[in-house]
């Protein structure tokens, strides 16, 4: 399929959707959405249909399961990275 063009005269991209409403569906964006410098353009067409009920609940809970794995993830990662550094200050100021 061919992408249709916006009004910056432009083809759009396929991007998807990540929105508890819509996730993983597909749809035509501008490229320059959310540039300040071409407000008036917010070409927008959906490329999928809409998901049934049942698999947007299943698909909304697959994200927030993964959401919150990526926030324990990241904050394991950040205690041990203050861990490093703290050992490291010790040791510096210790035999320093």
């Amino acid at each position: 399929m061919e992408s249709p063009i916006c009004r910056c005269g432009k083809p759009v991209m396929l991007k998807t959707s990540w929105s508890d409403e819509n996730p993983g569906r597909r749809f035509f964006g501008c490229n320059n959405y959310g540039n300040r410098l071409c407000k008036s353009c917010n070409f927008f067409q959906w490329y999928d249909p809409p998901l049934d009920h049942r698999a947007k609940v299943l698909l909304v809970g697959l994200l927030r399961k993964i959401r919150a794995n990526d926030r324990g993830r990241r904050n394991e990662r950040i205690f041990w990275i203050i861990a490093l550094v703290g050992s490291v200050l010790v040791t510096c100021l210790f035999h320093g």
